[in-house]
């Protein structure tokens, strides 16, 4: 009995170019009209978000710190003292002025109108920096009502200020505190060096030279007005005397 091998055969079903076509068409179609929804969607919230969204406004305002050359006195038997303290370097300054004390005087200044004003929110929406090397600092304020930006600022400025001439003030009184604790204790060193110069003079007959140069004055001048009185009252005044010289030729 033959085997017989039977060939098998692989068939592939071909598609139609026509429907190929169709199909990539409307899966073009629908991908086009994903897109274009989700284009539209974003289109409109971007616009949305643009007509709500408030415009915030900015104001700055400059603040000239005090300077002050602060000159060391040196007293007799003291060591070298600073009347005006300390001196404090612009970063200490900045965060006292960003301090949440002074910023609840200045809300406390601005009424009942902003009573819902905090410390806390007031610390975010200023700015407090350095202008270059100048000893002056710029303080900004932003916020999307522009009455409440320039009320905001004018208060910040005025307590700023009021803040300076305090801490002056205080650093003057402490000069004169000083100088009024040590003036006995001057006074009496003092009149202890007038007692030992006048006992040493004493001791051993030395005149004192301003006072032994004001006698001699007062002589010279008493002496120049009798001589003048003299020459007036005899009428006698001295002739000029003249030499002539002969030259020989």
């Amino acid at each position: 009995m033959e085997s017989q091998i039977i060939p098998q055969s692989n068939t592939f079903e071909q598609e139609n170019p026509t429907e190929l076509l169709t199909d990539i068409m409307q899966s073009v179609r629908r991908q086009w009209q994903i897109g274009v929804i989700v284009g539209a969607s974003v289109f409109t919230g971007v616009i949305w978000l643009t007509l709500n969204e408030q415009p915030a406004y900015q104001s700055e305002t400059l603040i000239l710190l005090s300077n002050d050359k602060r000159v060391p006195v040196e007293i007799p038997g003291f060591s070298q003292t600073n009347l005006t303290g300390s001196s404090e370097d612009l970063a200490t300054e900045v965060q006292i002025l960003r301090s949440k004390s002074l910023l609840l005087k200045a809300i406390d200044k601005l009424g009942p109108e902003y009573s819902e004003l905090t410390a806390e929110e007031l610390q975010k929406q200023i700015t407090i920096k350095q202008a270059g090397d100048a000893d002056v600092i710029v303080v900004s304020y932003i916020d999307n009502d522009p009455k409440q930006t320039k009320d905001v600022l004018d208060v910040l400025s005025n307590t700023y200020v009021e803040y300076s001439l305090e801490k002056q003030r205080s650093q003057a009184t402490s000069g004169i505190e000083f100088i009024n604790d040590q003036l006995p204790t001057l006074q009496q060193e003092l009149n202890s060096i007038s007692s030992s110069v006048r006992i040493f003079q004493e001791r051993y007959g030395i005149i004192d030279p301003q006072s032994y140069a004001s006698q001699i004055s007062d002589y010279k001048m008493n002496l120049q007005n009798q001589i003048q009185n003299y020459i007036y009252g005899t009428g006698w005044f001295p002739k000029p005397i003249s030499r002539i010289t002969k030259s020989n030729y």
